[in-house]
């Protein structure tokens, strides 16, 4: 990835509802995409030349005045940064002669 991800957080929430048949939904909700989260997940299918991203999903257990529910938010996957290679080793560095 070419940028770093700072995101405004993507969330959205799901409640207990009602089944209506047995293989509806128990919890039901919509959730608010940023667009940022939107772009990155993007560029993450655009550079794998595929037809599906992973992403990552976390939720939350929380309570208000209208009962439990769960806080869900949706974000890229996390990829590594590649780590820089030393420039010299540390037996280079001592054995240099530049410094008299």
């Amino acid at each position: 990835m070419s940028k770093e991800f700072n995101k405004k957080r993507s969330l959205g929430g799901l409640r207990e509802v009602s089944q209506t048949h047995p293989k509806a939904p128990p919890l039901v909700g919509s959730m608010t995409i940023q667009a940022e989260t939107l772009q990155v997940l993007m560029q993450q299918l655009n550079e794998s030349g595929g037809e599906t991203v992973v992403s990552n999903l976390a939720a939350w257990m929380n309570r208000d005045a209208n009962g439990k529910f769960l806080t869900v938010e949706i974000s890229p996957r996390y990829t590594k940064k590649p780590v820089p290679r030393p420039q010299s080793t540390l037996e280079q560095f001592f054995s240099d002669e530049d410094d008299g």
